[in-house]
């Protein structure tokens, strides 16, 4: 599971460099990576969950493979803090949902 603002400006969307880490990919690299990794075979699916958030489900996958792409910037989905750049909310209970997640798929 990943979060993941397109507005963000510290980690951004698209990827790019962080003085200390160094260069990173995208989040969509990122979680296609995490894709092939857990045996994923079918066309991911894209859901506006709600006016600021789309869930892309990864299908047909060894393991549960899911993002979470929201309007907002460096925030934790959830909470009114803001980046500072007055991007849309992350308006997804991130935390509630991290949880549902584990309990759904706990390490069998």
């Amino acid at each position: 599971m990943q979060f993941h603002g397109r507005a963000d400006s510290l980690i951004r969307f698209g990827g790019g460099r962080v003085l200390v880490l160094g260069n990173y990919p995208g989040a969509i690299a990122v979680m296609e990576k995490w894709a092939r990794t857990n045996g994923c075979t079918g066309t991911p699916e894209t859901a506006r969950i709600t006016p600021h958030v789309q869930r892309v489900t990864y299908r047909d996958c060894k393991a549960a493979t899911i993002q979470f792409i929201t309007d907002a910037g460096h925030t934790w989905p959830g909470t009114s803090i803001r980046e500072g750049d007055n991007s849309p909310p992350a308006d997804l209970p991130a935390s509630e949902s991290i949880w549902d997640f584990f309990k759904a798929y706990a390490k069998q």
